[in-house]
């Protein structure tokens, strides 16, 4: 079917709260890239909705968007009619993510509407445009996993060195905070021996399951006071001790 593409344009916005925020283009100059665009093609800007403080990342394992936190993204979303554009600056303003991108262009081309950016735009519906923006978008995810996995390398390197990364009751375990300098931490002894144990259990070639059932059957306290341990907690010990990579951090290492 044939759509009649008219001049109106929903604009979308997306900034991000990291470490170099301050580089990022914030959601008033997204919009003001969007008007000047509109203003060279003739077209008028209807609508313009925005995210702040959020991720272009998509939850894994998500299967719609009810399960992806990105309100005004869906509100731009349902904003689309016919013949509609909607219009961001960057496509990773979208999203950084090849199943969230593919998403949204899939439900405003079910409105009637299509996807064009200021930057890196690739129209049409031909296998060779689906294949570029199928690569950009796969670049995208690439470079924020990549930048995840460095910034907690970073904040693990400054935690060892005693520097506090997190909230005053938050630190992690196997540390507390400082009492003379609430913004580094010293070494909880307990915990410390805790950590100990586990290192040693995994180099032995226990699975974190089994580490896991050995403490709870040693009854080994947790922060939390319950005796619960958990796997997720495990591997974090490990992580920060540099005992433990997932897959995904093992090729990004290799970048």
């Amino acid at each position: 079917m044939t759509v009649k593409w008219t001049t109106r344009v929903v604009g979308y916005g997306r900034w991000s709260d990291r470490r170099n925020a301050d580089q990022c283009e914030s959601n008033e100059a997204q919009r003001e890239f969007i008007e000047e665009f509109c203003k060279e093609n003739g077209w008028e800007l209807v609508d313009y909705f925005c995210d702040e403080r959020k991720s272009g990342r998509g939850k894994q394992n998500a299967t719609n968007r009810d399960e992806l936190d990105r309100p005004g993204l869906w509100a731009a979303v349902d904003a689309i009619k016919p013949g509609y554009t909607l219009v961001a600056w960057r496509p990773d303003r979208i999203a950084r993510d090849v199943f969230l991108d593919e998403l949204v262009r899939r439900q405003v081309e079910k409105a009637g509407g299509r996807v064009v950016t200021v930057l890196a735009n690739v129209e049409g519906d031909t296998p060779e445009a689906n294949m570029m923006r199928t690569i950009l978008a796969a670049f995208s995810q690439y470079e924020r996993d990549v930048i995840s996995v460095r910034t907690s390398a970073a904040m693990r390197r400054h935690q060892a060195n005693g520097r506090r990364m997190t909230s005053y009751n938050s630190v992690p375990y196997g540390w507390r905070p400082c009492p003379r300098d609430l913004s580094l931490m010293e070494e909880n002894p307990e915990e410390q021996a805790v950590i100990d144990v586990v290192i040693d259990m995994f180099r032995a070639g226990h699975a974190i399951k089994d580490i896991v059932r050995i403490l709870e059957d040693m009854e080994t306290p947790t922060r939390a006071g319950n005796g619960v341990w958990h796997s997720q907690a495990i591997r974090r010990i490990l992580k920060r001790a540099g005992e433990y990579m997932t897959p995904e951090e093992r090729e990004a290492q290799k970048v």
